[in-house]
């Protein structure tokens, strides 16, 4: 038995339209957080460039003090000439 009131076929409606609505707030709150994600990794990017630019560090110097750093984190999976293997 159908209970008076609201039909059934409407609260679906209803239902559908608020997942839809919802659905488009989470998706432009996906799309906020990416370009923020993006914003602040660019910023890093940027900021390391410049210490590197100070430094007094050759290329193969910085780069062989970021691989030793992986060296001791994976030292498993690090394999000769710079190149990890996952």
């Amino acid at each position: 038995m159908a209970k008076a009131g609201i039909p059934l076929d409407r609260k679906i409606e209803v239902a559908q339209e608020k997942v839809v609505k919802t659905k488009e707030k989470y998706e432009a709150a996906i799309t906020e957080l990416k370009q923020l994600i993006d914003k602040r990794d660019a910023l890093k990017k940027e900021e390391l460039i410049a210490a590197i630019k100070r430094s007094d560090k050759t290329y193969e110097e910085i780069l062989e003090f970021i691989n030793s750093d992986l060296k001791k984190r994976h030292p498993n999976q690090y394999l000769h000439g710079g190149v990890l293997k996952f």
